[in-house]
C-alpha cells in the first residue's frame, strides 16, 4: 500500500476527526512495517494540519481539550508552521515517546475519545483482572499481608460484577484497558475496591475520573457516601485518597495480625442531617 492509498482509505486514521498522535503513529508502523516511520508520520502531520485539523492538547490540571497553535514552543517564540511542528512533534515521540494526549482535529475530542471510564462488563472481566494483578504486583513485597489482588482472574471479576459493578477504561487502541475500579452496595454506602491505573498512565488523573464514575453510580442508587480501606504500608495512595476527598476514619487489623494494617476511608455525597450510621467495614485489599 502507498500512502497516498492509505491516506484515501475511509478506514485509516487520517480519516478520522479528530485523530489520536499515538494511534496515527502505532497504525503508520503497522501499515508500513516500520520503513520510513519518521518520514511518513512528519508528513501526516503536516497533512493533517494542512486540511484543517488543529492540533490539541489536553491540559492536565483542568482536563480540558483546547485549540493550541502549535504543539511546543518555538525557541525564538513564534508559532512554528506545520513542517516545524512536525519535526519537533516526531523528534519528541523518539526522545520520550508518544504523548497519547494530542490530537488532530476540525473539533475537541468527545468523552470517549478523550478515554473516560465506560461500565464494566462481563466480556471484560479477564482484561481486567490482568491489570488489576499487574498493579498491584508492585505492592507484593511492601505490604503484608500481601494483596489479595492478585488473586483475581475472570471468574472472580464475573462473579463480583454478578453483585456489584465496576468502571474500565479503555487505552488509545482500545486493546487493553489503561485503568479501572469495582463497587458494591455494602454498609450504607457504595464501597470501592481495586482501584487501579496502569503505572505508564498515572499522573493524569485517571484515578479521579474512576472515582467521578464511583460518585455517579451511588447517586444513582441514593446511597449518601463512598467508603474504601487504604493499607498503612502504602502512603502515596493515602495522600491520593486524602487529595480525592477521602477522610480516613477508624484503623483496622486483618485476621491474625496483632497491630494496625489498614485504615477506612469515607467520603461522603450527603449532608451531615442526611448521614445514617455505618457498619463493619471491608478489609483493604
Amino acid at each position: 500500500m502507498t500512502y497516498d492509498e492509505w491516506v484515501k482509505d475511509p478506514r485509516e486514521p487520517m480519516a478520522q476527526d479528530p485523530v489520536n498522535l499515538l494511534i496515527l503513529s502505532t497504525r503508520i508502523s503497522e501499515v508500513f512495517e516500520g520503513r520510513l516511520w519518521r518520514e511518513i508520520t512528519k508528513r501526516s502531520i503536516i497533512d493533517l494540519i494542512n486540511s484543517g485539523k488543529k492540533p490539541i492538547v489536553l491540559r492536565l490540571d483542568t482536563g480540558a481539550s483546547e485549540w493550541t497553535n502549535t504543539l511546543y514552543e518555538a525557541e525564538d517564540g513564534t508559532v512554528e508552521t506545520p513542517e516545524t511542528t512536525a519535526q519537533v512533534a516526531v523528534m519528541n515521540m523518539q526522545a520520550f515517546g508518544i504523548d497519547e494526549e494530542i490530537w488532530f482535529g476540525t473539533h475537541l475530542p468527545t468523552a470517549r475519545d478523550l478515554y473516560s471510564p465506560r461500565p464494566m462488563q462481563f466480556e471484560d472481566a479477564e482484561a481486567a483482572a490482568a491489570l488489576i494483578r499487574q498493579c498491584f504486583m508492585d505492592y507484593k513485597n511492601r505490604i503484608v499481608p500481601p494483596p489479595s489482588a492478585l488473586q483475581e482472574t475472570r471468574t472472580t471479576i464475573q462473579t463480583h460484577l454478578e453483585v456489584g459493578g465496576g468502571a474500565i477504561t479503555d487505552g488509545p487502541l482500545r486493546d487493553a484497558p489503561l485503568a479501572c475500579v469495582l463497587w458494591k452496595e455494602s454498609e450504607g454506602g457504595l464501597y470501592i475496591g481495586r482501584l487501579c491505573v496502569r503505572w505508564d498512565c498515572t499522573g493524569k488523573g485517571r484515578a479521579r475520573r474512576l472515582l467521578q464514575a464511583a460518585e455517579i453510580e451511588a447517586r444513582r442508587l441514593g446511597l449518601p457516601r463512598l467508603h474504601l480501606g487504604v493499607r498503612l504500608a502504602l502512603p502515596g495512595n493515602r495522600r491520593l485518597f486524602a487529595r480525592l476527598g477521602f477522610t480516613e476514619t477508624r484503623l483496622r487489623t486483618h485476621d491474625g495480625y496483632p497491630t494496625p494494617t489498614w485504615t477506612e476511608a469515607e467520603r461522603w455525597l450527603a449532608p451531615p442531617q442526611e448521614r445514617p450510621n455505618v457498619g463493619t467495614p471491608q478489609p483493604a485489599l
